[in-house]
């Protein structure tokens, strides 16, 4: 997908960074994408791992990851843009999450399962029971909220 190492360094550090980056003068910005770590040769799932996710929070700390630590309240208020989809909130009970990529199970992520809204619950019926499944075979009775601040 990408060829240019530099855009390697940029996505292998997330939306925040790249965000801090676009607020950089030039002299900054190189500095900022030289030190960044290099990852050749990455598919896209590489990239949002659970090594390159520690990383972000380690370097780039968001209060979302407080919310995600405190299992702030998320609660789904209805199909809107400004609100988390259905499958969000049935997957994390109803609680805040900050974990993507490495945290959410390949089947679910196959299924594009975040764009799960309630009028797809609703027109396909089992989604809730296929989630739930997906969800509890991967990680059993764990939460993976509980990997986030290992490191």
């Amino acid at each position: 997908m990408f060829r240019d190492p530099v855009c390697y360094r940029l996505a292998g550090e997330g939306l925040e960074a790249f965000s801090k980056r676009a607020e950089m003068t030039s002299p900054e910005l190189v500095r900022a994408i030289r030190e960044a770590p290099l990852r050749r040769g990455y598919p896209i799932r590489k990239l949002i791992d659970r090594e390159i996710q520690t990383q972000r929070r380690r370097l780039f700390p968001s209060p979302r990851d407080d919310l995600e630590a405190t299992r702030e309240e998320l609660p789904f208020s209805g199909d809107r843009e400004d609100g988390p989809p259905l499958g969000w909130v049935l997957a994390f009970k109803g609680t805040y999450s900050n974990a993507f990529g490495w945290y959410i199970p390949d089947s679910l992520q196959d299924w594009g399962w975040v764009f799960w809204d309630a009028r797809r619950f609703a027109r396909e019926g089992g989604l809730k029971g296929y989630l739930e499944a997906h969800w509890s075979e991967y990680w059993e009775d764990d939460d993976p909220r509980d990997y986030t601040a290992e490191f």
